[in-house]
C-alpha cells in the first residue's frame, strides 16, 4: 500500500491521505486504521490514534499484534494505566498464546514501576 510507503518516508501528510481513503473506500479494513493510528501517534495525536487502533481491533477481534501495539504504544506515550490495561486486555484475550505468562510478568513490573 502507497500509504505505508509514504509512511516510511515521512511523508505523513500524503500517507495520512492515502489511508483516510482507503477507510472512505472501506471502512471495514482494519489495516488502514492500523496505518493511520501511526501517523496520529508520530504527531502525538494520541486520542485519535488510539480510536484508531481500538476501531482496528473491533474489526479483527482475534489479532494478538493489534491489541500489543495498543499497549506498547500507550506505554511508549507515557500512558502507564492504559498501557497496563492493554496489557491485561491481552491476557484476558489470549490466554493460551505462550506470550501470555511474560505478558503478566510484565504487567507485574510496570505495577512495581508504577509504585
Amino acid at each position: 500500500m502507497r500509504a505505508g510507503i509514504y509512511f516510511f518516508r515521512g511523508r505523513y501528510d500524503q500517507s495520512l491521505a492515502d489511508y483516510n481513503k482507503a477507510i472512505e473506500l472501506n471502512p471495514q479494513h482494519a489495516t488502514s486504521y492500523m496505518g493511520r493510528s501511526r501517523i496520529y501517534f508520530e504527531r502525538e495525536l494520541y486520542t485519535e490514534s488510539f480510536a484508531d487502533i481500538d476501531k482496528a481491533i473491533a474489526l479483527e477481534p482475534e489479532d494478538f499484534n493489534k491489541y500489543f501495539v495498543k499497549a506498547m504504544a500507550a506505554e511508549q506515550a507515557g500512558f502507564t494505566d492504559r498501557a497496563i490495561a492493554a496489557y491485561q486486555d491481552i491476557v484476558t484475550h489470549f490466554p493460551a498464546d505462550s506470550r501470555s505468562p511474560y505478558i503478566e510478568k510484565y504487567i507485574e513490573r510496570l505495577q512495581e514501576l508504577k509504585n
